[in-house]
């Protein structure tokens, strides 16, 4: 779908924005992450169903797929000491934030992320463990299963935050659920033109700026955007589908890598303004690259052969 390509694409490039400019908030660009995710995902899981223990093989194929360039971004963080913000000096983490670093729990205990873009990939690892209940619950009862799901997320946020308050483990939870109501309308007739799609994103990103990134801005707007995104019809071939594919299948790698390259480019070096920023252009999509090809993708078909390995992905008809 090559309309999720461009979501995620532009989420990715509004973060990498934020970083290159503290004047942009790259929050929506994390929201809308949140809402491709959940959406790619129970896709996945509708292909992975049909085999035995499949939600074994989804955690398994989730953690190969995360957790390899996380481990490997904390490790470049302490070996070349890059501070957590321009200027600032470099403080070794004690163990505890180290292993919440690593095991990707630091939201749970309010522990700082070594690097700022790891702030989110706490609270995607979190849903993964509900997604396959989520899933289950939309194949049961379709679209009134997603809806219903979408209200049980923003009503359980909005009574954590006013409750417990931090640590708020469920602040986007009803994020994730505008994927989660993508999926549930997928078979929708699409009526709307492709070239209105990026117009959407931009109008929710308006929307969620304009009304200052509240939790209850950011939940609806997630949903809102979520609840059209099945209504337009899907790019065609050409040169913005193919530059949003290509960053798409990039775009964890450029996530994580932009800001150390940044620093190394930009701060460490301190080469003249243009000439640094011409290599921050440079090494982002090499780096990238280079990560998903030696890393990332080594990973993920690990992943899927250690559950082929385990048995898990026996097609259901072929259990005795």
């Amino acid at each position: 779908m090559k309309n999720l390509d461009v979501l995620r694409s532009i989420a990715v490039l509004v973060v990498v924005a934020a970083h290159c400019d503290s004047r942009i908030d790259g929050r929506f660009g994390v929201l809308i992450f949140f809402v491709h995710t959940s959406f790619v995902l129970m896709m996945s899981m509708e292909r992975l169903s049909v085999r035995t223990q499949w939600p074994l093989q989804f955690y398994l194929q989730r953690i190969f797929r995360i957790f390899p360039l996380s481990i490997l971004c904390v490790c470049a963080v302490l070996a070349a000491r890059i501070p957590y913000t321009a200027g600032a000096e470099f403080h070794w983490p004690t163990p505890a934030v180290l292993l919440a670093n690593l095991g990707l729990y630091q939201n749970v205990f309010e522990m700082p992320s070594l690097s700022p873009p790891m702030w989110s990939l706490p609270y995607e690892v979190q849903m993964y463990l509900l997604l396959p209940v989520v899933f289950w619950m939309v194949r049961k009862y379709g679209q009134g299963g997603a809806v219903l799901l979408a209200v049980i997320a923003t009503i359980i946020a909005f009574l954590e935050k006013n409750t417990i308050g931090d640590p708020w483990l469920t602040k986007f939870f009803p994020c994730f659920m505008g994927g989660t109501l993508a999926y549930g309308l997928r078979k929708a007739a699409p009526v709307c033109p492709a070239w209105a799609w990026p117009i959407c994103i931009a109008l929710a990103g308006a929307i969620c700026y304009g009304g200052g990134l509240t939790a209850p801005v950011q939940w609806f707007t997630c949903l809102g955007l979520g609840s059209v995104t099945p209504f337009f019809r899907d790019l065609g071939s050409g040169v913005v589908s193919r530059l949003a594919a290509w960053i798409a299948r990039y775009s964890y790698g450029i996530y994580l890598s932009h800001l150390p390259i940044r620093w190394l480019c930009v701060d460490r070096w301190q080469s003249p303004g243009v000439l640094g920023w011409a290599a921050f252009a440079v090494l982002v999509p090499v780096v990238s690259f280079l990560l998903y090809h030696a890393i990332e993708r080594p990973m993920i078909e690990f992943g899927r052969e250690l559950g082929g390995q385990l048995g898990l992905q026996q097609p259901k008809a072929a259990i005795s």
